[in-house]
Order: C-alpha cells, then sequence, then structure tokens
C-alpha cells in the first residue's frame, strides 16, 4: 500500500509549461484597503498595450503594508536575492507602471524570447 508521501511524490514529478512568460503579483489586502481594483487595471493596460503573456494575480499579504500604495511583485524579480518587490502609490498612474513593467521584463529577458 502507497503512503500519502508516496502519492505526492508522484504529482510532484509532473510539470507543464505555462501559456504565459510572466506572471505579476499584486497583494489583495493592499488592493482592498486601498480601495482600487489594480489586478484588473493592470490586466487591462497591459493587453492594450498587446502584452498578453503576462498573467496578473491576486495574492495575499506580502508583508509590506504601504500606508498608501499597493505592493506588487514581478515573477521573474522573485528570483533575486533579495527578492524585489514595489510599491504602487495609490494614485499612480496605470500607464507609468505598464512602461515599467514591460521595460523590466525586456531587460531581464533580453533576446526577446
Amino acid at each position: 500500500m502507497r503512503s500519502k508521501r508516496d502519492a505526492l511524490d508522484v504529482h510532484l514529478d509532473r510539470t507543464t509549461n505555462a501559456p504565459w512568460q510572466d506572471v505579476v503579483f499584486v497583494c489583495s489586502k493592499c488592493m482592498k484597503r486601498q480601495d482600487r481594483e489594480l489586478r484588473d487595471e493592470l490586466r487591462q493596460a497591459l493587453r492594450k498595450r498587446g502584452e498578453r503573456d503576462v498573467r496578473v494575480v491576486a495574492c495575499g499579504c506580502l508583508d509590506v503594508c504601504p500606508d498608501d500604495g499597493i505592493t506588487i511583485a514581478l515573477g521573474s524579480e522573485l528570483a533575486a536575492t533579495p527578492a524585489a518587490l514595489r510599491v504602487i502609490a495609490r494614485k499612480q498612474a496605470i500607464d507609468l507602471l505598464v512602461e515599467a513593467l514591460v521595460e523590466t521584463r525586456a531587460m531581464s529577458n533580453p533576446s526577446g524570447t
């Protein structure tokens, strides 16, 4: 009889390719506190720019908790030591954020793949 541990090992060995190239995590606690649905704003702005290979997801608290902003994390920056988190000012224009994200993605992946 197989143990629960053996069953987990079987599932952990399976991988698949993601249908996106990068991911942006947006703190849901910050969004609620600032009363701003940044995830949807960011997703729409990225799509409008043609950046369809970026997944934007709400996540739990990132433990930064700015007084007047929303914490986000770009997946490609999380591998750095220390991991890089960004705080977006409450009133910051979404266009400036999209520009910064696109620029960061281009620098971290110069080949464009």
